[in-house]
C-alpha cells in the first residue's frame, strides 16, 4: 500500500506543477496581455515539469521507485523489477488517480476550463501538426525517455543525482514534443486534464494514453535484449576462470597423494634398515 500511495503522491505532484505551469503561461498572455515566444514558454514548461519528476522520484523513488508513469511501469514489468502482475495495476492505478486529482485540483483553483495543459494535436497543437506525426513524436520521445530510466536505473542503488539527472533528460524530451503536441510521455498526465477540459481534448486523448505504452513496452524489449547480450559476451570468460580454478583445485588434492605416498615408502626404508642392524 505505501509504494501505492508514493506512485500517487509522485504523480500528483508532477501533473499539477507541470500543467499547473502551463495554466500560469496561458494566464500571464491571455490575463496580462503579455507577448511570450513559444521557445521561452516551452523551456519554462519543460523544466517545470522536470523539476516536478526529479522532486517526485527523491521523495518516493526509494519507496516504489519513483516512475510516476504507467508506461515506465509496464517496461518494469517487462524487465522483471515489478513483484507481479497485481502490483504493476496496482500502481497504473494509483498513477491514473494522480493524475485525474492533480487535474480536478487545478479545474477547481482556476475556474476555467479551456487550458489545463491537455494534449492535442491539430488546432489543439502550437505547431498544428496532425494525428501522424503526433503519434511518431510520442512514440519517439516516450522511447528515449524510458530507455533512459531503464539504463539509469539499471541497479538497485538509489543514486544521490539519479532524481536530478531523470529530471532533467524528460525536460529535454518535452522541449522538443510541446510544440508538437503539447508534450505527453505519460499517460496518467494527459487523462487527468483531458477529463476536466472534455470535448475535443477528451476525443484526442487516446492516442496519449496509446503511444505512451506501446513506446514504453519497445524501450523495455530493447533494454532486455540490449543487456542480455552483454551477459552472453561475458559467459566463455567466466567459463575459462571456472576451467583454471577447478585446474588449480586438482592439482592442490593431487600434490597431498603424492607427499603421503612418499613418507610411507621413508617409513619402509628406515624400518628395513633397523631390521638390518638387528640382524648383525
Amino acid at each position: 500500500m505505501k509504494k501505492f500511495i508514493a506512485e500517487f503522491l509522485g504523480t500528483f505532484i508532477l501533473v499539477f506543477i507541470g500543467c499547473g505551469a502551463m495554466v500560469a503561461i496561458n494566464a500571464l498572455v491571455a490575463g496580462m496581455g503579455l507577448t511570450i515566444p513559444l521557445g521561452f514558454s516551452a523551456l519554462t514548461v519543460a523544466l517545470a515539469f522536470g523539476l516536478a519528476l526529479a522532486l517526485g522520484y527523491e521523495s518516493f523513488g526509494t519507496i516504489s521507485g519513483g516512475h510516476m508513469n504507467p508506461a515506465l511501469t509496464i517496461a518494469a514489468y517487462i524487465d522483471g523489477r515489478m513483484e507481479s502482475i497485481k502490483q504493476t495495476c496496482g500502481y497504473i492505478i494509483a498513477q491514473f488517480a494522480g493524475g485525474i486529482a492533480a487535474g480536478c485540483i487545478l479545474y477547481l483553483v482556476t475556474a476555467q476550463k479551456a487550458s489545463l495543459g491537455q494534449n492535442g494535436y491539430s488546432y489543439n497543437s502550437a505547431l498544428q501538426v496532425n494525428e501522424t506525426t503526433a503519434i511518431i513524436i510520442e512514440l519517439l520521445l516516450t522511447f528515449f525517455f524510458v530507455s533512459f530510466y531503464l539504463f539509469r536505473t539499471k541497479t538497485a542503488q538509489h543514486g544521490s543525482l539519479d532524481g536530478i539527472v531523470i529530471g532533467l533528460a524528460f525536460a529535454a524530451c518535452y522541449i522538443v514534443a510541446l510544440p508538437f503536441t503539447g508534450a505527453s510521455l505519460n499517460p496518467a498526465r494527459s487523462l487527468g486534464p483531458a477529463i476536466f477540459v472534455g470535448d475535443q481534448a477528451l476525443r484526442q486523448v487516446w492516442i496519449f494514453i496509446l503511444v505512451p505504452v506501446v513506446a514504453g513496452i519497445l524501450a523495455a524489449l530493447v533494454y532486455k535484449y540490449l543487456t542480455k547480450a552483454e551477459v552472453t559476451k561475458e559467459k566463455p570468460k567466466d567459463k575459462a576462470i571456472a576451467d583454471d580454478d577447478s585446474k588449480d583445485e586438482s592439482h592442490n588434492i593431487v600434490e597431498p597423494e603424492i607427499e603421503t605416498h612418499m613418507d610411507y615408502y621413508n617409513i619402509e626404508l628406515i624400518k628395513a634398515i633397523e631390521e638390518a642392524r638387528k640382524e648383525k
